[in-house]
């Protein structure tokens, strides 16, 4: 869209010292030129007259002292004068007043019009973008991220940088982010009133039996085994942290005689796995967690390419791969193993929002070829008692 520019004049400051030989005149101002402009009085004998123009200067009030002078001829019928005067000449600036004064001088004597004003009008920011919605850095390294402003003339479009928390990232007024420790920042760009934001992730050095598949976290190359061959996972009830003769709700950690005893929104407003609670970090160590619901989803509609192996299951993405996702069924009862070459389950840290005997679990079907995330409710029998298998994620030593 053509960005056209109204003409502005400042209000009028008529002078002390308007006389009867001449008079100043508005200006007419385009989006580069302004035409400042004066008459003569049919009064006066032009013939009289040895010099005549303008004075020119950026104070209001201003004396012939501290003005330009630009000369100009008086012409026409109408006895006018008129001189263009480019946004060049005038520095370039916009939005900035400049005040004149038609003059001439007949007899010997300077005879002055009232002051008047122009300016350039600013040409205003009407979008501004990044380079990049997001962006991944290891903790130390930096990002370069690049502002554009429309349209490319615009008076104000310097860019301003911040951060919404300068211990995770900091961010130069170039645009440069340094990642300084793990966590989330949000990167703003703001430009003539506008903003643009660059979610950054910071994570720490990849740990031993990781993969850096391009996303949000590090993920463990193998879900926790019990072996690999013949391939056997570990199973977990949610929110438990070790392996147990008995998977059923009679058994499971957090059910008391009045109901669930942990992780109920309507006693202690848990709804994510804590540390102490969550199993890939107590088996694997503190750099390691059970994955979010999000990260999951990121996982999975990020994969780039899903490769079906008999009954396994391989996520390649960024020239890397998590291996031995197979439909490794579930536990329950007396370690009863149920659906396996069928269907599976990983375990997600995250509580159902409405139902909290269940939690959220990755469900990969054989009959369908899938792996989506679903709510425990929805797989029959399935519910936090139930022992389903763990792929551990990290962000970052």
């Amino acid at each position: 869209m053509l960005l056209c520019l109204v003409l502005v004049s400042c209000k009028e400051k008529i002078s002390t010292d308007q006389n009867d030989y001449i008079v100043t005149m508005d200006a007419s101002v385009s989006k580069s030129t302004a035409t400042i402009k004066g008459r003569v009085f049919s009064s006066v004998d032009l013939t009289s007259v040895s010099e005549s123009g303008f004075l020119i200067s950026e104070k209001a009030g201003f004396k012939t002292g501290n003005a330009k002078t630009i000369a100009a001829a008086i012409e026409g019928e109408d006895r006018e004068l008129a001189k263009t005067l480019t946004l060049e000449e005038m520095g370039g600036r916009r939005g900035v007043p400049f005040y004149y004064r038609a003059y001439l001088v007949a007899g010997g004597k300077q005879q002055l019009g009232a002051e008047k004003a122009f300016m350039f009008d600013k040409i205003q920011v009407t979008g501004l973008t990044l380079d990049k919605t997001s962006a991944g850095v290891i903790r130390g390294e930096t990002v370069q991220l690049t502002a554009t402003v429309t349209p490319s003339d615009a008076t104000d479009k310097e860019v301003a940088w911040s951060s919404s928390d300068d211990k995770v990232a900091t961010v130069s007024q170039t645009g440069l982010v340094t990642a300084v420790g793990r966590g989330s920042a949000v990167i703003t760009a703001s430009a003539g009133g506008l903003q643009a934001t660059c979610p950054v992730t910071v994570r720490g050095t990849k740990p031993a039996g990781a993969v850096d598949l391009g996303l949000s976290v590090y993920w463990a190359e193998t879900p926790i085994l019990e072996s690999q061959s013949p391939l056997k996972y570990r199973y977990y009830c949610w929110g438990e942290t070790a392996e147990k003769e008995q998977y059923a709700w009679g058994y499971y950690k957090y059910n008391g005689p009045k109901g669930v005893t942990k992780y109920c929104p309507l006693f202690d407003n848990l709804t994510t796995l804590l540390p102490e609670d969550d199993a890939a970090t107590q088996i694997l160590g503190k750099a390691w967690r059970t994955p979010t619901k999000a990260e999951w989803e990121e996982l999975l509609l990020g994969a780039g390419g899903n490769v079906y192996n008999s009954y396994t299951l391989r996520i390649v993405r960024n020239g890397q791969s998590i291996k031995n996702i197979a439909w490794g069924g579930y536990m329950v009862n007396s370690r009863v193993l149920n659906g396996q070459g069928t269907v599976g389950y990983f375990m997600t840290a995250d509580l159902h929002t409405t139902h909290w005997e269940y939690a959220y679990v990755v469900q990969n079907s054989f009959d369908s070829g899938t792996i989506r995330v679903v709510d425990m409710n929805r797989a029959p029998g399935v519910d936090r008692s139930v022992g389903v298998a763990l792929l551990a994620v990290s962000d970052g030593e």
